[in-house]
């Protein structure tokens, strides 16, 4: 009795797993797909332009604001 309880419930496990697997690789597949990374590569595009213009005009109005006498 003990060997069926524990080959039924390595089996269980065994199907649960296999879902839990299954479901995680199908996630990160769609999330691979060329239009998600495109997208992806866009945006941080953006945040580092939009530092680098935040940077530069922050390093132009010290330049213009010097109030040297």
């Amino acid at each position: 009795m003990k060997r069926i309880f524990w080959f039924a419930l390595g089996a269980l496990c065994g199907v649960f797993g296999y879902q839990r697997t299954k479901r995680t690789v199908t996630d990160f597949t769609d999330r691979l797909t060329p239009t998600n990374i495109a997208g992806s590569a866009m945006e941080q595009a953006l945040k580092i332009f939009s530092r680098l213009g935040k940077a530069l005009r922050a390093a132009t109005d010290v330049l213009l604001s010097d109030d040297t006498p």
